[in-house]
Order: C-alpha cells, then sequence, then structure tokens
C-alpha cells in the first residue's frame, strides 16, 4: 500500500481519461497485503495474482504504459513500495518504444506476450483478483506474513518498531556518513467518478481522508529545542490545520490533547515516535493566548538545521497503515525542498504552512 497509495491518483487520473490498469501480483514471499490487493482490485477488474505454490518465487518487476505510438518499458530492482519507488538505492531503466518503428514494436509486442501470460487465468498459478479470492487466501493465510497479517501491522525494511533507543556515536561516520532520507511524494488520493473498465466494470470506491500532508516551515525558534536543551519540542499547529491530526479532548491533564504514534524518517532508518498535540490558553507567565502546540519530541527536532528554514512533513499514511502518520524533516539542500515549499501557501503568526 506505501507505493500504490502514491501511485493512486495518477492511476485514477489515467482510469478517468478512459485509460485501463492491470496487475499482476506475486504472493510468493507473504509480503502482500490484503488491503493492496483490494486497492489494486478497485483499479482494475483484470488484475491477477501469481503463485508458484514451490521453492522458487514470482519476482519480476515490469511496467509497461502503452499509448496508440508510443510506449514505455521500465525494468528494475524496485518494489512496489514507497522505499522500493523513492528512497531505496535501485537500478532500473526506462525504454522508450516508437510504435511506428517496426523494431520497437516487435519488442513491445514481446513484452505484452509476458504480461499477457501473468494476466491469463486460465494459465496454470494465475487467479484473477476477487473479494471472494483475497478472503481465501487471508484464511490460508497466503497473504502477508501470519504473523504480520495486514496493512496495520506492517512496515517497510529499516523501521525500528521498538521506541528509539539513546543515541550512540557511528565509528564508521567518516567513511560512511549518515544520509538524509528523502522524502517519497505525499500518499493521497481524489475522488472520482467510477468509470468502466474493461469486461467488468469496478463501481467501488475507496473512502479516504479528504487531505493527506501537513506542510509548515520550522523557525529558528522551532528548532532550537534539541536534546540537552530544556524546553518543550514543540510547533505551532494553524487552527485550520487540525482537520488533518486527531481530534482533541479533555482529560485528566492540566490541557486538552490528544496522543498519537508516527514514523519519523531518520538518516539511518523509521523510528516510531508518540507525538503530542494539545492547547492552551494560558501560559506561565499568566499570558493569555489561544493556540495549540505539537509535541514533536528532541529526536525530530534534532534532525533539523539550526537556524530554522527546514521544513516539517506529516504525511497521512494510505487506509489500513499503523502507525496512521509519518514524518520527515526536508532541508533546503533536498532536491524536493522547493516542490513542497511552493505547497506552503497560508500565513499564521508569521509562519508559512500548507494542506494538501
Amino acid at each position: 500500500m506505501s507505493g500504490l497509495g502514491r501511485l493512486r491518483i495518477a492511476l485514477d487520473d489515467l482510469v478517468s481519461r478512459g485509460g485501463t490498469i492491470s496487475g499482476a501480483v506475486g504472493i510468493d514471499s507473504k509480503v502482500t497485503t490484503e488491503e493492496a490487493l483490494l486497492e489494486l482490485l478497485s483499479l482494475s477488474s483484470t488484475s491477477t495474482i501469481f503463485y508458484t505454490v514451490s521453492g522458487f518465487i514470482y519476482h519480476p518487476k515490469v511496467y509497461l504504459a502503452l499509448g496508440d505510438t508510443m510506449a514505455t518499458a521500465v525494468f528494475g530492482s524496485a518494489n512496489l513500495t514507497m522505499d522500493g519507488l523513492f528512497r531505496n538505492i535501485e537500478f532500473g531503466a526506462a525504454i522508450e518504444l516508437d510504435l511506428t518503428d517496426p523494431d520497437d514494436q516487435s519488442l513491445c509486442s514481446q513484452l505484452e506476450g509476458f504480461i499477457r501470460g501473468l494476466l491469463d487465468s486460465t494459465q496454470p498459478n494465475v487467479q484473477a483478483i476477487t473479494n471472494q479470492l483475497v478472503t481465501v487466501l487471508t484464511r490460508k493465510p497466503l497473504i502477508g506474513d501470519p504473523v504480520v497479517g495486514s496493512e496495520k501491522n506492517t512496515w517497510e525494511p529499516g523501521t525500528q518498531i521498538s521506541k528509539p533507543v539513546a543515541k550512540t556515536t557511528n565509528p564508521l561516520s567518516p567513511l560512511f556518513p549518515e544520509i538524509r532520507v528523502p522524502v517519497a511524494p505525499p500518499s493521497f488520493k481524489k475522488k472520482l467518478t467510477p468509470v468502466a473498465l474493461t469486461t467488468h466494470t469496478v463501481t467501488t470506491t475507496s473512502i479516504v481522508p479528504p487531505l493527506s500532508t501537513f506542510i509548515m516551515q520550522l523557525s529558528s525558534h522551532d528548532c532550537a529545542h534539541r536534546t540537552g536543551v530544556k524546553g518543550t519540542a514543540g510547533v505551532l499547529v494553524p487552527k485550520d490545520a487540525l482537520r488533518f491530526f486527531p481530534p482533541i479532548a479533555a482529560g485528566p491533564r492540566k490541557f486538552k490533547d490528544i496522543y498519537f504514534d508516527a514514523i519519523l524518517n531518520t538518516p539511518t532508518g523509521k523510528t516510531v515516535h508518540n507525538y503530542r498535540l494539545w492547547y492552551y490558553d494560558v501560559r506561565s507567565t499568566g499570558k493569555r493566548i489561544d493556540e495549540h502546540r505539537l509535541d514533536v519530541g528532541h529526536e525530530t527536532i534534532d534532525l533539523t538545521t539550526a537556524g530554522g528554514g527546514d521544513l516539517l512533513v506529516i504525511s497521512r499514511m494510505p487506509l489500513g497503515v499503523n502507525p496512521e502518520y509519518e514524518v520527515t524533516i526536508l532541508s533546503s539542500s533536498d532536491p524536493q525542498y522547493g516542490k513542497f515549499l511552493s505547497l506552503c501557501a497560508k500565513s499564521t503568526n508569521g509562519k508559512i504552512w500548507g494542506l494538501i
């Protein structure tokens, strides 16, 4: 879901223009999830599952986009995950094919023939994806690791599900300095009117949150509360952005608040942190205010650049993924910084931010 969710809006746009989509998915390693298969089914009634039921696995990564006169074929090492498509060190090649050229047309026909075999449910080991089949595979279980189950319990390689441990010095840092994890495109979908795909029309649409990503440029004050510095590592949350976060409520503490877990992207992988969103109206000095603050913790602020300017990017994960939120600190040196900064079209108390 982490990869498919980030492609979904482009795929929906293709379908809305009259295009069709088919996918052939393997389940040999038990890492494909129920939610991902149902998401693919909502896009395409012609998609299939390939299961070898043997000691070798189904493992191709081939993407073929066909137009009237042009086609693009992509081959590579990347799995259909967020990390595989957008963040890992992978190798791939994209081949542009001119379908008016006989040689290119011949190569394209070979690729289509290979893919047609994977989409042909009359072939051994190939079954069309249906709700009934997904239910059967879930009960076996042949979808997802038996311990993991579904998306709500899955994580990508490098995710540290346990609480973070104390920092240690990296003795190999002169040879392998820490690399800031690039941020993947936001995962969000827009609601479209269902259209006919091929022989079996799919009329089901996913119910998705209307907002997927909160972006805010951090100030020097935000970035000051690092590990060892007194004070709360908190940032202002504009009132217009509150609907993006879990609703706060009165509880046993002084101020109304809510705690929630989020995946934090760090230079060495992913960790899970507990964040607190709260409201308060009077500071310790007695000054009356009317603010909402998000305590992101020293571990998050430690990733920022002293002096401010970084972007705090909080994305809502695809439905069913746990934790529900993902956090990335995007520095001005990141190639995608300008694109994300351009999405900050609002201003509150001198800080620019955006919701998409």
